[in-house]
């Protein structure tokens, strides 16, 4: 990672011994707070476990989880597109990400891509690189939306069931190790409400607030987060994978 002396906290910041979403809205909407404390969780998890080596950060902004995983590699090469350049001084590579990524066959130990695939017109070609440049038994950690609105319009093209996703791991020589919802309705509800809300004028801000906080404390009750496990299945609010390469696969 390029200027790493210059990194800051951005979409996730550490307060009272754990990570959690920004309260700045310059770095995070506030009708997301809630859903962005889901997936810091899995990473803050999946990182621990897995992450390892040299790590892939790809799509990755302006690199919000360097802070969760920078204590369990040993470096981190930062990708994304040429639209981010001007205000990211991170980036170690540009890349069209609908194209072959410029690195060797297995080269990474550990690749994460948070929110990125719904980007990518050609997804099972990023998936097959993806197994291409990870090493033997390297491991993919990654999420993905799945009832969410549409945003980074244009460039928003897919939401992937778990079908999907296994598919596409099992075609790019991936074994999936780990693959849950990340949410069900409860998830779903606090989003679809916030992300309207916001928009009553005047008061939009303080009943987004407002709802998410009582969200926040419903979903700490046993039996809601029953409800968010039981129908999760049918509606997903994301999905959070962790595939691993097969010793089997032959890259190209």
């Amino acid at each position: 990672m390029q200027h790493k002396e210059k990194w800051i906290p951005t979409k996730f910041v550490y307060e009272k011994g754990r990570w959690r979403g920004s309260r700045n809205p310059q770095h995070l909407a506030v009708f997301s707070r809630l859903g962005i404390e889901r997936i810091s969780d899995f990473y803050v998890k999946a990182c621990a476990e897995h992450a390892k080596g040299l790590l892939l950060d790809l799509g990755c902004g302006k690199v919000p989880f360097y802070g969760i995983y920078k204590a369990h590699i040993d470096d981190v090469i930062c990708v994304d597109w040429a639209a981010v350049v001007a205000e990211n001084p991170f980036l170690d590579h540009i890349c069209d990400l609908n194209k072959p990524l410029p690195f060797e066959n297995e080269t990474f130990d550990t690749v994460l891509m948070s929110d990125v695939l719904e980007h990518i017109r050609y997804p099972q070609a990023l998936m097959q690189e993806i197994g291409r440049i990870l090493k033997k038994e390297g491991k993919l950690l990654m999420n993905v939306p799945f009832f969410y609105s549409l945003h980074d319009e244009p460039h928003d093209y897919f939401r992937y069931t778990k079908y999907a996703l296994q598919g596409f791991c099992a075609d790019a020589g991936l074994k999936v190790v780990y693959l849950e919802a990340g949410g069900g309705v409860p998830e779903i509800l606090n989003d679809v409400v916030s992300k309207n809300v916001i928009a009553v004028p005047y008061i939009g801000k303080y009943l987004c607030l407002m709802f998410q906080f009582w969200a926040k404390l419903a979903l700490k009750l046993p039996f809601v987060q029953k409800i968010s496990q039981k129908t999760g299945h049918r509606f997903p609010f994301a999905y959070f994978l962790i595939a691993e390469k097969n010793n089997i696969h032959q890259t190209p």
